[in-house]
């Protein structure tokens, strides 16, 4: 792999969020000539300025702009449900409708951050390849019967000529025409449309902030009470030893980027932005004390919620 393109899609809210991914993804692998294609939406000039400020360090990359508006009508059209109030996420649906001239294409959710070579990706030869998703089996069975897995579309590694060989354009359509109910639109319409196209990719992948918080024994006891079939405690060990890609999933209703030091992923936010030369928009910040909310969170997937009920009243301060 020479070559990487990679996709983003978001709204200026998330601009700076992606920043800290594209930035990291650069710097990590500096032996690609890496192709961004950023379809975007609600752009001002001054958010294009601060895309090309922040990587003027770098000779690798070359940046491609979409306007979502070449295709929001075809959200429009189907009724796609919003994710957060926003369309802009279903955009990934439609990637091929406007990107041109790639074989292969990594998607990354602008909350994840790549912290080592992506270049063994490669090896996956997919039509898609995503990772597994925390997600109970009542809920994806609940959606389909007849699914495997479920899987997370915040990182995934498209096979593009497959894509188009297996018309999964088409698939992803007729699967919106008879469903319209959805949770999280875009990726429960991925995990229905291309249940026989996806193939797995090891968690280090898209390594959740719980998973890089908790340690995997722990882990894979909730997973087994709660009916969640993800990766076993050996391949979750070694990805938490080893990861590639961070994804900033919620943690407790924080994000890596809040004001919140106990968020697996908030030293590398911070790391970032000194390197950018940004600050966040906001910042969600902790308002419990930090000793109390370790005991919380530690003993969350361990003890009976009568005791954790017990445990959060004195965290408030």
């Amino acid at each position: 792999m020479k070559e990487l393109n990679v996709l983003y899609t978001l709204d200026s809210a998330y601009l700076k969020y992606m920043l800290v991914s594209l930035y990291s993804l650069i710097e990590n692998n500096q032996d690609l000539d890496i192709k961004v294609h950023i379809i975007y939406d609600d752009f001002t000039i001054n958010d294009f300025k601060l895309i090309e400020t922040s990587i003027k360090s770098f000779n690798n990359i070359n940046i491609f702009f979409y306007d979502f508006n070449n295709i929001k009508n075809i959200i429009n059209e189907y009724n796609i449900s919003n994710w957060r109030g926003k369309s802009i996420p279903n955009a990934r649906l439609f990637f091929n409708e406007i990107i041109k001239d790639t074989d292969k294409l990594l998607y990354l959710d602008s909350d994840t951050i790549v912290i080592d070579s992506v270049n063994k990706l490669n090896n996956y030869d997919g039509t898609v390849n995503m990772v597994v998703d925390a997600m109970p089996k009542y809920y994806w069975k609940e959606l389909d019967p007849s699914l495997k897995n479920y899987y997370n579309s915040g990182v995934m590694y498209i096979d593009v000529d497959k894509w188009r060989k297996n018309n999964c354009d088409s698939k992803i359509v007729e699967t919106i025409i008879d469903n319209q109910n959805y949770t999280y639109p875009d990726q429960d319409i991925i995990n229905m449309a291309l249940k026989n196209d996806i193939s797995s990719l090891p968690p280090e992948y898209n390594l959740f902030s719980t998973d890089a918080y908790y340690n995997p024994f722990i882990l894979s006891r909730h997973y087994s009470q709660n009916e969640i079939e993800r990766y076993d405690y050996d391949t979750m060990k070694k990805a938490k030893k080893n990861p590639i890609i961070l994804h900033s999933t919620p943690f407790y209703s924080y994000h890596g980027w809040d004001n919140n030091p106990i968020h697996p992923y908030h030293i590398y936010y911070m790391e970032y932005f000194n390197k950018i030369g940004i600050k966040p928009d906001s910042i969600n910040n902790l308002k419990i004390n930090p000793t109390f909310y370790k005991l919380y969170l530690n003993t969350k997937l361990l003890f009976p919620k009568e005791f954790r009920d017990k445990v959060k009243k004195l965290i408030r301060k």
